[in-house]
């Protein structure tokens, strides 16, 4: 956890997840209420935000939600976005009842705000992971930017290769030589036993046929 704390980018990645928090929050009563905010729930957003934003960092912070890199964000990364966002909502949920007058509030705000808590962190990763996707897509290093399959000219940078099965452990691999210039690979294809999977493509990566096609391919 110290490595953690000395590490700068985790303050601009807290930084960034507390204005997601509090525009998760806010935009829930404007929905809530069709963006006429009267005295009273403006008055309640002032209230709660103090409690609302350092909450939702410690219980994102211990869930392991900055612990990662952003740029590859998963789908494990989406789960524990999830769960940190409804327990963020039960102790807030909590902080109301105990020590504010809950029967003024607006249930469903609490719910709002959950859901769009998840949206904007969950987006705000994808985001940057698909952008550095685009990067690397953009370098001509990635297997989702592929010539035609058809065509079998040599790439003078790259070196066309292909890859055997076409199940999880394919994907990864497409995935780590799409995502690492430094491997100076082009996936062409796929291939793979599995009568399903022929004529499919894998993030746009053909399957051509079976393996013991493999001296024609």
């Amino acid at each position: 956890m110290l490595v953690q704390l000395k590490n700068m980018k985790l303050y601009l990645m807290l930084l960034i997840d507390a204005s997601l928090f509090a525009i998760a929050f806010v935009s829930a009563y404007l929905l809530r209420f069709e963006f006429e905010l009267e005295a009273v729930y403006i008055g309640q957003i002032k209230s709660i935000l103090p409690f609302l934003l350092p909450t939702k960092l410690i219980v994102f912070f211990f869930l392991g939600l900055y612990k990662g890199m952003w740029r590859y964000s998963s789908i494990e990364d989406s789960w524990r976005l999830g769960q940190a966002s409804f327990l963020s909502m039960l102790l807030l949920i909590t902080f109301v009842y105990y020590f504010l007058h809950p029967t003024s509030f607006p249930r469903s705000v609490f719910l709002m705000d959950a859901v769009l808590t998840f949206l904007l962190t969950g987006g705000i990763r994808m985001g940057i992971r698909s952008y550095y996707s685009a990067t690397t897509t953009s370098k001509g290093v990635s297997a989702f930017s592929l010539p035609r399959i058809g065509s079998m000219e040599k790439d003078p940078v790259t070196k066309r290769v292909l890859i055997i099965g076409a199940g999880n452990s394919g994907e990864k691999i497409l995935r780590e030589i799409s995502e690492n210039p430094q491997l100076k690979y082009t996936v062409a294809c796929f291939l793979d036993d599995d009568p399903g999977k022929r004529g499919r493509a894998l993030h746009g990566v053909p399957v051509l046929g079976p393996v013991d096609t493999l001296p024609e391919v």
